[in-house]
């Protein structure tokens, strides 16, 4: 289908788990795509790289009852970048002032294509009922996702939901350039356990670093990489700033390393040159990290909750501990530090299973039949 355009809205001017997947599939793509995101970040410099038009356009700056001018020029322009571009099709990568765009493109009367990457909770209000009843198609990253969909939504509605497993971008590692990265972080001889994500309180990534002390103490120079950064707002701020607080109150300054945002392509070196990654969220649709460091043979050891349990236990590339529970995390972890022919076995299991359920080409052609269907 090359001679369809795709507009994809997207409201993050980073580049975590939903945008990666994203690129991937702009990567594989057999249509033209224009996307519409946050102007200056590292999502921009990605797209620029893939020769991808970008329309810029700031999200959920304001409430409506903040500011309901803001919501009248937000919906303005995006109304002129439909008029602009005259896509074929809209996808919503990642919520961001959904009932705007929606109501745009049905009034242009432009299909809608929906990613569901958040753990679904059942709309409240008739707008955002409304709003996702008028996707043409919602794409779930995970079989939790889409039942906690079809338990929702109307029978009428069903056969529009569907199941990709998000897509697996990077490359192998060699080993010189885990020793660049060794050196440049002053790892030494130490075993480093990997934590990336957003700083978001969701990601409970203090869990992690109490789980580091627990581990500290039976193991030694043991030490945690936290890869990621704050969205730039004060809540984000805060949180960054507490979680270095609880690293100087449990004497872990030293042995907690705050690296701050990856780009897509120096993630695979991090990810490879640690022991083992965890993942404490509270709540995952998916869990990118997970395939992240399994496509890498690296084992994992994720909280006990949605995609991580689903995949976790579909893989077999990890161990799952009760969400917030440091003293479960510490004692997996440790399982994993001490017991290398058993973290090779779980690793390479989880390597395989990406290998055969998160292909790009395969999530491409699964996302071109959804888009075909939906025109």
């Amino acid at each position: 289908m090359p001679s369809t355009r795709v507009l994809f809205v997207s409201p993050a001017a980073a580049v975590y788990g939903s945008e990666r997947s994203m690129l991937a599939l702009l990567r594989e793509r057999q249509f033209e795509a224009v996307l519409v995101c946050p102007g200056g970040g590292a999502l921009e410099r990605e797209l620029l790289r893939l020769n991808t038009l970008v329309h810029h356009l700031e999200f959920g700056k304001f409430s409506l009852r903040q500011n309901p001018l803001w919501h009248l020029g937000f919906y303005r322009r995006f109304r002129q970048i439909l008029k602009v571009s005259q896509p074929d099709a809209v996808v919503i990568n990642l919520d961001g002032n959904t009932p705007l765009v929606t109501l745009a493109c049905a009034l242009a009367r432009i299909p809608i294509i929906r990613f569901c990457r958040l753990e679904f909770e059942a709309s409240t209000r008739w707008l955002d009922r409304w709003c996702l009843l008028r996707a043409r198609a919602v794409i779930c990253p995970s079989e939790l996702v889409k039942q906690q969909v079809l338990a929702w939504a109307p029978a009428s509605f069903h056969e529009r939901v569907h199941r990709f497993y998000e897509a697996y971008t990077g490359r192998e590692v060699s080993a010189a350039e885990i020793a660049a990265f060794r050196q440049q972080w002053n790892l030494g001889e130490a075993r480093l356990i990997g934590c990336v994500g957003r700083m978001h309180r969701g990601k409970r990534i203090e869990v992690a670093i109490r789980a580091l002390a627990g581990v500290r103490k039976q193991l030694g120079d043991v030490r945690l990489l936290v890869i990621g950064g704050h969205d730039g707002s004060a809540a984000g701020a805060a949180y960054e700033t507490e979680l270095r607080q609880i690293a100087t109150d449990m004497s872990l300054s030293e042995a907690v390393i705050f690296a701050g945002y990856f780009s897509a392509d120096q993630m695979p070196a991090a990810i490879a040159s640690c022991s083992v990654c965890v993942l404490p969220s509270e709540s995952e649709s998916f869990g990118m990290v997970l395939t992240e460091a399994w496509a890498q043979g690296v084992p994992t050891v994720a909280s006990d909750v949605g995609g991580c349990a689903e995949i976790t236990h579909a893989s077999g590339g990890g161990f799952l501990a009760p969400v917030g529970d440091a003293g479960a995390f510490a004692g997996q972890l440790q399982e994993l530090l001490t017991n290398s022919p058993i973290a090779s076995a779980i690793g390479q299991r989880g390597k395989a299973w990406v290998g055969q359920h998160c292909s790009p080409a395969q999530y491409a052609v699964q996302f071109q039949s959804v888009l075909g269907s939906s025109l």
